[in-house]
């Protein structure tokens, strides 16, 4: 199996959570730009799971029209797929 990384990649985050990276070759910033990218994906599909959970309890008439719209938006990205 192919390294990716060949040397040390160092990627700090600053208070904002802006990810910083620090490589001594090109190709392995590439490499750390993708993980921290990928742990950024990470939490937004997490936040998004446990929102959807939230919206499909039966909370009543306030949260009807939200679901109706996440719903409608979720089928909107599946037929584009």
């Amino acid at each position: 199996m192919k390294r990716l990384v060949h040397l040390v990649v160092e990627i700090a985050r600053d208070p904002f959570g802006v990810p910083h990276v620090r490589a001594s070759d090109p190709g392995d910033a590439w490499v750390g730009l993708g993980l921290a990218h990928a742990q950024d994906r990470l939490w937004q599909m997490e936040l998004l799971r446990r929102a959807a959970f939230i919206l499909q309890q039966p909370e009543g008439q306030a949260l009807r029209g939200l679901r109706t719209y996440a719903r409608q938006r979720m089928q909107c990205i599946d037929e584009a797929r």
